[in-house]
């Protein structure tokens, strides 16, 4: 699987937002998995959305013959993007694209590593974190590694640095909380 990563520095959230909407187009592309974002929680206007395609040909296809059109829905509305991508190495308890609609919160580790080498912020294997539904440690040469999972908990109890914490007082994995916007994830056609 492929994961795509995309950072953007927004500065007018309401018509972003809205661009948004734009996205749902996807769902007639063949290889799309599933994509989802939101906003950052922890810097103000930076939006994060997360796209799984069964592989690299799928989304090259996508991305010569439909991105453009979908993606001119929200120019001008942002100062800065970046884009990166990452190949599935391992699975987190089930796929990414299978809980993104059930999701609240993904949390994103992302940092250089090589293979065999734990990332920061990577959940040990088996998660059993209340709330916790599934996600992927992802790599790229040039980017790194990414950890992504996805989330089912609003409102939870949080520790004195601000992290969310279970009911048992244990921590959550380490990194930045995108809390997702459900208008903006887009499921595969049935």
């Amino acid at each position: 699987m492929l994961v795509k990563w995309v950072t953007c520095e927004v500065t007018d959230t309401d018509r972003f937002a809205a661009g948004q909407a734009g996205w749902s187009a996807l769902r007639a592309w063949p290889g799309l998995l599933g994509q989802a974002g939101g906003w950052s929680t922890r810097h103000p206007g930076r939006a994060h959305v997360f796209g799984c395609w069964r592989d690299r040909a799928a989304y090259h296809t996508f991305m010569a013959a439909g991105h453009d059109r979908i993606a001119a829905g929200q120019a001008g509305t942002y100062r800065a993007i970046e884009v990166r991508l990452f190949d599935e190495v391992h699975q987190l308890r089930r796929p990414l694209p299978a809980v993104l609609a059930a999701a609240w919160v993904l949390r994103l580790a992302h940092g250089p590593g090589q293979p065999g080498r734990p990332l920061d912020g990577a959940p040990d294997e088996p998660v059993t974190t209340p709330g916790f539904l599934g996600g992927c440690v992802a790599a790229s040469g040039s980017a790194g590694f990414l950890v992504l999972t996805a989330w089912r908990a609003t409102g939870e109890p949080v520790d004195t640095a601000g992290e969310p914490v279970d009911t048992a007082g244990a921590r959550r994995p380490a990194g930045e909380p995108i809390r997702l916007v459900p208008a903006w994830t887009v499921g595969p056609a049935a």
